[in-house]
C-alpha cells in the first residue's frame, strides 16, 4: 500500500504548470481519450448530470474512455444525494433526537446518506479536478475536439504557474 499523498495525474500537473517542479512520470498510461458512454444503469437524474459533466471533462483533456466508470459513480452519487435532500425538505425540522440517556441519535436514514454522498463526491470530484482547490493554477484554452484541428487551428491548453 502506498503511503502518503495521492498522486496526481500528469495531465492535472501538466494543465497546473507542475507547482512542485517533479519530475513527470514519462511512462504513464495514455488510455484512449474517446468520449465514454454513460452506463445503462445510471438513473434519469444522474444521466443528465453525465451529459453536462462529460462534455466539460472530455473538452478540458480529463475524461478519457476508461474514467467513465468514476464519472458514472460521481453521478450515482450526486442523483442519490439530490434524493436524500428532497425527502429531507418534506421531513420534520429536527433530524436529530435526545435518547432518554442522553445520546444524540440521527432520526433520518437520509441524513447518514446525504453526509456519505458528500464526502465521496468530494473525492471523486477532486480526481477529475472538479474543486476549485484542484483547479488552483489550472487554465485551459478552449481545446479542439481532437488533435488534427488542434494543430490546423492552434488551439491548446495553457498553463499557469
Amino acid at each position: 500500500m502506498k503511503r502518503g499523498r495521492k498522486s496526481k495525474p500528469t495531465t492535472l500537473k501538466l494543465l497546473s504548470g507542475n507547482p512542485g517542479k517533479r519530475k513527470l512520470n514519462a511512462s504513464e498510461a495514455h488510455p484512449s481519450n474517446a468520449m465514454p458512454e454513460p452506463p445503462a444503469w445510471l438513473d434519469t437524474r444522474a444521466r443528465k448530470r453525465w451529459a453536462t459533466l462529460s462534455v466539460e471533462l472530455h473538452r478540458a483533456g480529463l475524461l478519457t474512455v476508461i474514467d467513465g466508470d468514476a464519472l458514472a459513480l460521481y453521478c450515482s452519487t450526486w442523483s442519490l444525494l439530490q434524493h436524500a435532500e428532497a425527502v429531507l425538505k418534506k421531513s420534520k425540522p429536527t433530524y436529530r433526537s435526545e435518547t432518554k440517556n442522553g445520546f444524540i441519535i440521527r432520526s433520518r436514514p437520509e441524513v447518514a446518506i446525504r453526509q456519505q454522498c458528500v464526502e465521496t463526491l468530494r473525492r471523486l470530484a477532486s480526481e477529475f479536478g472538479m474543486t476549485p482547490a484542484a483547479r488552483t493554477g489550472i487554465h485551459v484554452d478552449a481545446q479542439p475536439q481532437d488533435e488534427f484541428e488542434g494543430f490546423v487551428n492552434g488551439n491548446r491548453a495553457t498553463t499557469t504557474g
